[in-house]
């Protein structure tokens, strides 16, 4: 009991301190580029529609709202900060070289709470990923929580102390499974939304869902972003 306590309260942080990751432009000697829409920009205008349409918050009656989901705007990126207990991994991060621009980053907050942070590139999330054929859902072969598509492309990530990250991705949505070496035992699934009060189908953003371990070597914290399809009309534009 205990250890569920834990973990649903891990679940819903708020208020983690945030440092950017630091950004650079290439101008000479420039990898080749992966994707149609790849270094495409949007306009201030564009970008505030965009973002007010994506920010979304953990709710919890004790700690308040925990902002999961949001743009950075300076570098017109999806940002996901997903609570994820007992990584303690201090600012350890990695770029993923099949996907130019994602950045993933593991870090403890000034409170000593862990989290795992996805940057992804608003290019991305217009992209029909033809090239990844393969589609995967959890290691036990069960639908990915929340996802319509139920199974996504996927690339998994190596990260340190023997911890592991799969990051889930298709037209419209990404998503990142942690895997934990303990039991969350439950299957558990908060939603991310722009308001609380909301109860219409695009005011989810996303969810944060406990995977159990069950038969498989390890158990995982999952978390979601969907991109609704009124915001998808902007990025298109």
């Amino acid at each position: 009991m205990v250890r569920i306590v834990f973990l649903l309260m891990l679940l819903t942080l708020s208020g983690c301190f945030y440092s950017p990751f630091s950004s650079s432009s290439c101008k000479e000697n420039c990898p080749a580029q992966l994707f149609a829409s790849q270094g495409r920009q949007w306009d201030q205008d564009s970008l505030t529609k965009i973002s007010e349409s994506l920010t979304g918050f953990l709710e919890s009656s004790v700690l308040g709202s925990h902002k999961a989901i949001w743009i950075d705007i300076p570098s017109q990126t999806l940002v996901l900060s997903m609570p994820s207990p007992n990584v303690f991994l201090e600012n350890w991060s990695t770029q993923v070289s099949q996907l130019p621009g994602v950045k993933i980053r593991a870090f403890v907050d000034s409170r000593d709470h862990s989290f795992v942070e996805v940057r992804y590139p608003l290019y991305l999330i217009n992209e029909k990923f033809e090239n990844f054929t393969e589609k995967y859902g959890l290691l036990n072969g069960e639908p990915l929580p929340g996802i319509p598509q139920l199974k996504l492309a996927k690339i998994d990530i190596p990260m340190e102390k023997t911890f592991r990250a799969h990051l889930f991705f298709g037209e419209g949505v990404v998503a990142l499974l942690v895997d934990v070496q303990y039991d969350p035992m439950l299957k558990t699934s908060l939603p991310i939304k722009r308001d609380p009060s909301a109860s219409n189908p695009e005011n989810t953003l996303g969810y944060v869902s406990t995977v159990p371990k069950e038969s498989l070597e390890y158990g995982g914290i999952f978390m979601s972003a969907i991109i609704p399809a009124a915001t998808m009309t902007l990025i298109k534009q």
